[in-house]
């Protein structure tokens, strides 16, 4: 073991001793995220989305739904009928709507509430909105439910059941306490800017690894890599030390653009051990597919000319500079075979301030499984002599 923190160390210095890499590592993606959040935010202080509202069930459930919504600070609710609410996001005047469909209640008793939004393909918020409309609905049913329940008992209407219900939950204590895990400051962190700076930190990450794998080829070029064998290291310790040294400049690069952009844009990152996990996986992943890449060249400069192509391509593809559900929708199904699609899926989640450990095992699980299959094949094609 400490022969390879031996060589992670020594690669760990020679990467900042180049003036070069601290642009690359920390001053571009700041750059990139301040143009790229700005552009498509519009700049100047965060609007509020405009959101309607279409009650076709005129129940007293959907309208304590309704009644709550409006409420809120985070959105601007307004109420249409269908018709209007799809003219008005067609017509981009709405980032998106609400439909409460024609048996609202009796859904909601049902325990499959009859539903639905729709929301513009560039609307960043719209998993934030969605899990904080969920929690309002959340509360809706369990007043429904408790009201089902007392008229039944009493033989009271369920409206003025359900009215007395609701009532209660404003003074008296309650016996059953619903957490909203979506904050006014987290909603209004997912914008432009926030998915943008998770974009960029992973683009700029993978462009540092992939020029840091390249640096076996350039040790073999140089006759670094003889020198080294003939030492007591061996082959494996050789190659599992420059491996954890890529590990930790990734995580190193990975942390400082996480806290300037937390700090200069207020990004909100959410879980921090979320984030250690899938930044992890994603590193894993890149640090392969960087091996990967090398397994099939020659020289550095190749692997660097190779390497950006892919990534840059790729990043395109995977959400990085937009939203992939305003790409068409083959080049959608062509996302999916990109580890960065998978990695701005797992940022969203954790961004999102609702993201859990299940929301992010797909996302994981596909990084990791690209990690496999990149690092066996580019072990496989390491030539040692």
């Amino acid at each position: 073991m400490k022969r390879i923190w031996t060589l992670a160390v020594m690669e760990w210095k020679r990467m900042f001793k180049k003036p070069q890499s601290y642009v690359v590592m920390f001053g571009m993606p700041l750059l990139f995220t301040f143009i790229f959040g700005a552009m498509f935010s519009g700049g100047g202080e965060r609007a509020k989305p405009q959101i309607a509202v279409v009650d076709q069930d005129q129940s007293v459930v959907s309208e304590a739904l309704l009644e709550k919504l409006e409420g809120s600070e985070l959105m601007d609710v307004a109420g249409m009928s269908l018709e209007e609410a799809d003219q008005s996001l067609a017509d981009q005047n709405l980032s998106g709507y609400v439909v409460m469909g024609e048996s609202f209640e009796e859904s909601v008793l049902a325990g499959t509430p009859d539903i639905s939004f729709s929301y513009l393909p560039a609307f960043e918020g719209a998993s934030v909105l969605s899990n904080w409309i969920n929690n309002r609905l959340v509360e809706v049913a369990i007043h429904a439910e408790a009201a089902s329940e007392y008229a039944s008992m009493t033989d009271a209407s369920f409206a003025d059941s359900f009215v007395k219900m609701a009532g209660n939950s404003d003074g008296g204590e309650s016996t059953v306490q619903t957490v909203n895990v979506a904050t006014d400051e987290e909603i209004q962190a997912m914008d432009n800017v926030t998915a943008r700076s998770a974009g960029f930190a992973i683009m700029f990450v993978m462009i540092a690894m992939l020029s840091s794998t390249g640096v076996m080829l350039e040790a073999k070029q140089n006759g670094v890599w003889y020198r080294l064998l003939s030492t007591p290291a061996s082959k494996m310790e050789i190659v599992l030390g420059y491996l954890l040294a890529f590990f930790l400049i990734g995580w190193m690069q990975f942390g400082v653009l996480m806290i300037a952009s937390s700090l200069i844009f207020g990004v909100y990152w959410g879980s921090v051990l979320g984030n250690i996990v899938l930044v992890s996986a994603l590193l894993l992943c890149t640090i392969g597919l960087g091996l990967f890449i090398a397994g099939f060249v020659k020289t550095s400069e190749q692997q660097s000319m190779y390497g950006n192509l892919i990534i840059f391509s790729t990043c395109m593809l995977g959400g990085v500079y937009w939203p992939v559900e305003i790409m068409p929708d083959f080049m959608q199904q062509m996302a999916e075979f990109v580890p960065q699609t998978w990695a701005m899926d797992g940022f969203r989640a954790l961004t999102a301030g609702a993201g859990t450990f299940a929301e992010l095992v797909g996302p994981l699980a596909v990084l990791l499984g690209f990690t496999v299959v990149f690092l066996s094949i580019g072990m496989r094609r390491i030539k040692f002599e």
